[in-house]
């Protein structure tokens, strides 16, 4: 791993269908990608050529013939940049390999995070289908020195939902409620926060994150603006989850907390994305990304194609019926129970699960439906999938080489690149666009604050680690 970067492997994933590979022997490039629709987005270049890759590395983009030992006709498909996916809570394998189907080669977790960058690396290192990074953890950090939970247990964000679960079970077995989420801190205990977090930029962690918008009961504004001041001092960006519920009405709008992480942005001269920004006022949320992108910020907006969140059953704003109805998530309308697939029956079975499984996720509707065929007409904003780890009935994580039809996670976690591709060729929009938002939106804007794993991806030209992705666009 790099002091300050992304562990890294040479990837190149298909998705849509098969691409069979050929041998031969001798050749003058160790793979060759024959007659396919290369597109670069940062150069808008968009034609049909032969890709020669050796050692990792886009080596040739010609329209002359080339020769490889791998031989990947891909006549008829698109060649493009590796998907960059910025917003990552899972990295188990099985994860991991329907995410590599879904176009996806470079996995970040920008949102939640770790406690102990080290730790995460250590755990992933030659076990990782695809590249990964992390930044630090706003909300298991506190789990830390709010709650007594350990490092080790708080850094994989592949288990955020067993922690939140974990630290609800040991605050109910002392007959008290969990202070992660609810309680501001001591000086002292502010100190400590800031102390694991610079800790966190110093062993490579690649971002500065918040989930406030869990927590926002507990962390004062001083808070947030000390965690962008680090941010701004190491050259990290800022990974919001803002204040604010996505389904809360006003004056408590969601854009409220989007507008307190730019107001720090601003006057901090720092860099920050806007995570899963789909929520309500996404349109002012979007239009004051672009217009900070306009005056030269580093600043990203982030969405998933799903109208569905997927938070833990014990998460913060379902723990209390003041903080569902302020939040107007009601367990027999807009909760729905992963079992059934169904809103709970009544509030009193949600209650019985809730205390059974704090960490069971469950299925929120959040967003209005309309807004699906409108967010992929957004330009320069980052495609992610939100992914939340599916444990089986036995509370395990599914193997690697798993059937496919054992899972039964958030369908966002498997297709939102594919789903995205498809609705914009419906729609009509430029597929240049939407290959841009999938790679290069993310590379971009990580490149400008130094990531040098990320200014050589996201691209198809020569020099690049070949990070590719292949796929089918026609209908």
């Amino acid at each position: 791993m790099n002091k300050f970067g992304i562990v890294s492997r040479q990837l190149i994933t298909t998705i849509a269908l098969a691409v069979v590979a050929s041998f031969a022997l001798a050749q003058d490039y160790d793979t060759v990608i024959l007659n396919g629709r290369v597109m670069d987005p940062e150069t808008n270049f968009d034609g049909i050529r032969n890709v020669g890759i050796k050692a990792g590395r886009i080596e040739a983009i010609t329209e002359d013939a080339i020769k490889g030992t791998e031989i990947i006709d891909a006549t008829g498909l698109v060649v493009a940049p590796g998907f960059i996916n910025t917003h990552s809570h899972s990295f188990a394998p099985f994860e991991q390999r329907i995410m590599a189907l879904d176009g996806t080669t470079s996995l970040l977790d920008i949102e939640v995070g770790v406690t102990s960058a080290p730790i995460f690396y250590d755990r992933y290192k030659g076990d990782s289908l695809l590249n990964y990074g992390v930044g630090i953890s706003h909300e298991e950090v506190r789990r830390v020195v709010l709650d007594g939970l350990s490092q080790e247990e708080t850094s994989d964000s592949t288990y955020v939902l067993k922690t939140r679960a974990k630290v609800e079970e040991l605050a109910a077995a002392k007959g008290e409620a969990s202070k992660w989420a609810v309680q501001v801190p001591t000086p002292e205990q502010h100190k400590e926060i800031l102390r694991m977090y610079e800790q966190g930029m110093l062993d490579g962690a690649i971002s500065v994150n918040t989930t406030v918008g869990y927590m926002g009961y507990g962390v004062p504004t001083y808070e947030i603006f000390d965690l962008q001041k680090l941010a701004k001092k190491y050259d990290r960006i800022f990974g919001a989850h803002t204040r604010f519920g996505p389904t809360e009405s006003l004056p408590t709008d969601y854009t409220l907390g989007v507008r307190e992480v730019l107001a720090n942005m601003a006057a901090l001269d720092g860099a920050a994305v806007m995570s899963h920004m789909q929520n309500s006022g996404w349109q002012e949320t979007y239009e004051m990304c672009q217009r900070f992108q306009e005056k030269g910020y580093t600043i990203f907006c982030e969405y998933y194609p799903s109208i569905f969140g997927n938070p833990n059953i014990a998460t913060p704003q379902l723990m209390s019926k003041e903080l569902r109805a302020a939040n107007n998530m009601d367990p027999t309308s807009t909760v729905f129970d992963p079992r059934t697939a169904k809103p709970f029956e009544s509030e009193e079975a949600f209650l019985a699960l809730q205390k059974e499984d704090p960490g069971m996720g469950v299925f929120v509707l959040v967003r209005d439906e309309e807004w699906l065929d409108q967010w992929p007409y957004m330009k320069d904003a980052a495609i992610a999938n939100d992914v939340v780890t599916y444990f089986d009935e036995n509370g395990e994580i599914l193997a690697e080489d798993a059937d496919l039809s054992l899972y039964g996670g958030h369908p966002r976690n498997a297709r939102s690149y594919s789903y995205v591709l498809r609705l914009a060729r419906d729609l009509g929009i430029p597929l240049m666009d939407i290959v841009h938002n999938a790679s290069y939106t993310p590379a971009k804007y990580f490149s400008q604050l130094g990531l040098k794993g990320m200014q050589e991806r996201g691209r198809m030209q020569e020099g690049m680690i070949a990070d590719i992705t292949i796929f089918n666009q026609t209908p």
